[in-house]
C-alpha cells in the first residue's frame, strides 16, 4: 500500500514564508545600510512602523485598554529594541554583509542562555549546552565555508561588537 502524499499545512507554510522573508530582509536592509547609511535605514523602518502600530492601535483601540504602566513598559521596550538594538544590527549589516551579519543573529540564543545564568541565577543543562555547542558549531561551519569572502566593510571586530548589542 502506498504511503499517503505528505500535506502541506499552513504551519509548514508560514513556517518557509517566514524564512524567506527574514533572508530577504537581511539582504535588503544590508544593502539599504549601505547605500544610505544605517542610520537613515532606521529611522525610515521606524517611521513606518510607528505609523502601522499607530494605526493599529488607534482602530482596535487596545491603548484604551491597556493599563498606563504596561503602556509606558511596551514604549520602552519600542525604543530599546527597536531604536537601540536595530540601529545596531544596521551598522552590524554594513560592516559584516548580510551573511555574516545574520549568521550572527543565529547566535543570539546562546548569548541569552549565557547571560541568564549570571543575570538570572539559572542553570544550563547538559542539553542546553550541547545546543549551543551545535549552534556555534553550525555557524563557524558556515563561515568556514566561504572564508575567502571579501564581503566585510570595515572592521569585522566592530561588527561583531554592533551585531551582539
Amino acid at each position: 500500500m502506498p504511503s499517503p502524499a505528505p500535506v502541506v499545512g499552513p504551519g509548514e507554510i508560514a513556517a518557509l514564508a517566514t524564512s524567506v522573508l527574514w533572508a530577504g530582509t537581511a539582504l535588503l536592509f544590508s544593502a539599504a545600510a549601505r547605500r544610505i547609511g544605517p542610520d537613515r535605514v532606521n529611522r525610515i523602518r521606524l517611521f513606518m512602523a510607528c505609523c502601522l502600530l499607530g494605526a493599529v492601535v488607534v482602530l482596535t483601540g487596545a491603548a484604551s485598554r491597556m493599563p498606563a504602566a504596561q503602556v509606558l513598559c511596551f514604549f520602552a521596550s519600542g525604543v530599546v529594541g527597536l531604536a537601540l538594538g536595530d540601529a545596531a544590527y544596521f551598522r552590524s549589516l554594513e560592516i559584516l554583509g548580510a551573511r555574516r551579519g545574520s549568521l550572527l543573529m543565529s547566535v543570539a540564543p546562546v548569548f541569552t542562555a549565557l547571560l541568564m545564568v549570571p543575570l538570572l541565577a539559572e542553570g544550563l543543562s547538559a542539553v542546553g549546552i550541547a545546543g549551543m555547542a551545535l549552534t556555534i558549531g553550525g555557524v563557524a561551519w558556515v563561515q568556514a565555508e566561504r572564508a575567502g569572502d571579501r564581503e566585510i566593510a570595515g572592521s569585522a571586530a566592530r561588527g561583531v561588537m554592533f551585531g551582539v548589542l
